[in-house]
């Protein structure tokens, strides 16, 4: 069948794309017009007054088949004469004179225009102004034998949308409702997005749940669309809901919802839930994006999941994503963190195999790592062969300066420091710092004070640090006077002192034996200054008033600390604690240990040792078993003091049974027996005869 001439040429000269679009479905439809709609004098011309056609249409026509019918035999059926565009140009150029008025309807219908879905759309598209368009989309509803379809009611949605017109489009929305108007997923999207992005998230939740309640076809995506939206509005718990509903329905998120998703929940520590998500994804063979699963290991390493961490490092692959240097370094970062540099160097050598070379942030790891743990030779050994290809910032440097400092290895810290600025990286504070902390820690203060002028001639400013370390060592040689100076003089100058420099003070002071006067520094000169002390300034005075037989003193200090609104720590109660025992005051001592508990400050090891020092010193070593036992129940494991003060106080009151127990119990976890106690046990097994000659030789090895 060939269509007429001048309705393919009138097409022709349409430009619009939907119209284009539409007479390509004339040209595939089946076309039947009767002899009542062709003209006498042209038999191959359509009556365009009064055309009548028939459509054959499929006996089961999906939702979008059947509007581009409508949308077919809306077009068919309008005048032809003006052409559409005309008829949309004249519309706009009345409502271009606007604001909506009565006077402006009358224009609009003095234009004796017969509306058609197509007219009204074409206007739809070219108003910027959503009032004045939703004006215009119901006084186009209210004409006769007009109705809208899916392409006008897409056209005001996104209108009212962009403009943030939610009133009126949830009057738009209702309409759709009233008059059984199926709506198409395009729509439902269009409105959740403008919802969540206007911040009106219940509003989007409702018209999400409208979309999944409906008829129309959903899909796995419109799921992920919307969770998405949700995760990064920040609701995770209602994307956690939304997303197990998802799975009850036999739906899977795109790769990329996934990602964002782990991302968000990595952000707030919800790790758990996470790794759910991680195992369903990965069990149906989807992937995160190289970022996502960057942050997901990242979280993992921070949460000491070393061993998750490390099992989806060997799955990525198979997902299709590569590890890079970043997943790597910070596995490696990890388990240096962890004490499991074995693991990490695993890490490396399975990086240098995939063909990922190391950066300096990698190495950096690694060598933090091993000096960390105090293998400073084979962190110094690979330093020096990556340094070859990498050049290393001021950290891996200091790490380095660090770790041979911490091992008594000075000279080899000056030799790093110097290679250091050989390899074009200066010192930095840090660098400084850490040889300053080293050379007075070794009683070197002239090495100190030279440290600190080279790093004014640098130009590097000394910091608080760097004096409070200097006031220490003073202190540490007796110096006292000299430590005050430079704190009064050169740091208060300076603006560099803070609390933290007088504690310092304060300390080396009470160490001399002096703490009357660090009281005084209190009173005085810290109070005049409005530097509040804490609880180290409290806990360092009360320790230097027992320690020079001022009990009365120390403790009136440890009370006035808590009426200040101080809450005393472990190493505060243990203080009193272990003084109010050497002062055989054990009840009071048992009385604090027990307000401790109660106040939620949870006892450490060194809390109990005081304790059972007590006990066992007056004969209690009963109570000192029983709270040995309470030690362990809640979770604190003793040290070796613990167990060679038990076992000296139960010799000395005859349970040699428990003592050697605990005896047998300290060997294997592998405890030495100091000299004193090993004695006195010895001394008991020889009484009671219990263990026999070749016991007692090997106790006498321990």
């Amino acid at each position: 069948m060939v269509l007429p001439s001048s309705f393919l040429q009138e097409c022709q000269l349409s430009r619009s794309k939907q119209f284009n679009s539409t007479v390509l479905l004339i040209l595939r439809a089946r076309v039947i017009y009767t002899a009542r709609g062709i003209n006498s004098s042209n038999p191959h011309a359509i009556n365009v007054e009064n055309p009548s056609f028939e459509v054959e249409k499929p006996s089961t026509l999906s939702f979008r088949q059947r509007h581009k019918e409508a949308l077919l035999r809306s077009l068919l059926t309008a005048r032809r004469k003006p052409p559409f565009l005309e008829c949309a140009l004249q519309i706009c150029k009345v409502l271009n004179r606007g604001p909506w008025s009565p006077h402006l309807q009358n224009e609009l219908e003095q234009l004796n225009i017969d509306l058609n879905p197509y007219t009204v759309n074409q206007v739809l598209k070219i108003q910027n102004n959503a009032d004045m368009a939703f004006e215009f989309f119901a006084w186009a509803k209210s004409r006769n034998a007009y109705k809208h379809d899916y392409f006008t009611y897409m056209s005001i949605v996104e209108i009212l949308v962009h403009g943030r017109r939610f009133d009126l489009l949830s009057q738009v929305l209702e309409d759709m409702d009233s008059v059984g108007f199926q709506m198409h997923r395009s729509l439902f999207t269009i409105v959740i997005d403008g919802y969540v992005r206007a911040g009106f998230l219940e509003k989007a939740i409702e018209i999400f749940h409208w979309m999944f309640s409906s008829d129309c076809v959903k899909f796995g995506i419109d799921y992920s669309h919307f969770i998405d939206l949700v995760v990064r509005s920040g609701r995770l718990e209602l994307a956690k809901r939304i997303y197990l509903q998802m799975v009850d329905h036999g739906f899977l998120l795109i790769d990329s919802t996934y990602s964002s998703f782990i991302r968000a929940l990595c952000e707030v520590n919800d790790i758990g839930f996470a790794c759910e998500l991680y195992a369903y994804m990965s069990r149906r063979g989807h992937g995160m994006s190289m970022y996502a699963y960057n942050i997901f290991i990242h979280r993992l390493c921070k949460e000491k999941r070393l061993d998750k961490a490390l099992e989806i490092l060997d799955k990525m692959g198979e997902n299709g994503c590569k590890p890079d240097v970043v997943t790597y370094t910070t596995i490696i970062d990890g388990l240096c963190k962890a004490g499991r540099v074995k693991g990490a160097s695993q890490v490396w050598n399975k990086m240098a195999e995939q063909g990922c070379p190391p950066d300096a942030i990698a190495c950096g790891a690694l060598i933090h790592g091993l000096c960390g743990l105090g293998k400073i030779d084979t962190a110094y050994n690979l330093f020096m062969i990556m340094s070859k290809n990498i050049a290393f910032d001021s950290c891996v440097y200091n790490a380095l300066i660090g770790g041979f400092c911490k091992a008594g290895k000075g000279s080899k810290a000056q030799i790093i420091a110097a290679f250091m600025e050989r390899n074009g990286c200066s010192p930095d504070v840090v660098t400084y710092n850490t040889l300053i902390n080293y050379h007075c820690k070794e009683g070197k203060l002239y090495e100190a004070e030279r440290l600190i002028r080279k790093m004014m001639d640098k130009g590097i400013a000394p910091n608080s640090y760097s004096y409070n370390e200097l006031i220490d060592g003073l202190c540490r040689v007796g110096k006292s006077y000299k430590a005050s100076r430079l704190l009064f003089q050169t740091m208060e100058a300076a603006g560099l002192s803070n609390v933290v420099s007088y504690n310092t003070l304060i300390n080396g002071l009470c160490k001399l034996r002096r703490t009357g006067t660090a009281y005084k520094l209190v009173k005085s000169e810290m109070a005049q200054k409005g530097i509040v002390p804490d609880i180290v300034t409290y806990t360092t005075l009360v320790n230097g008033f027992f320690e020079e037989g001022i009990p009365d003193l120390a403790e009136e200090l440890f009370h006035e600390m808590i009426r200040e609104g101080l809450t005393p720590d472990a190493i505060s109660y243990t203080v009193v604690i272990d003084h109010l025992c050497r002062l055989d005051r054990v009840d009071q001592a048992r009385d604090l240990f027990i307000d401790m508990v109660t106040e939620g400050c949870c006892p450490d090891v060194v809390s109990y040792n005081s304790l059972i020092y007590g006990f066992c010193k007056t004969f209690r070593a009963t109570e000192a078993v029983e709270l040995f036992e309470q030690m362990v129940k809640n979770g604190c494991n003793p040290d070796e003091h613990t167990y060679s003060l038990l076992i000296s106080g139960l010799c000395r009151e005859g349970n040699w049974n428990i003592a050697c127990k605990l005896w047998e119990e300290m060997m294997e976890k592998g405890y030495p027996l100091d000299t004193s106690t090993r004695k006195i046990l010895a001394d008991a097994v020889r009484k009671r005869n219990m263990l026999g000659g070749n016991k007692i030789k090997v106790l006498r090895r321990t």
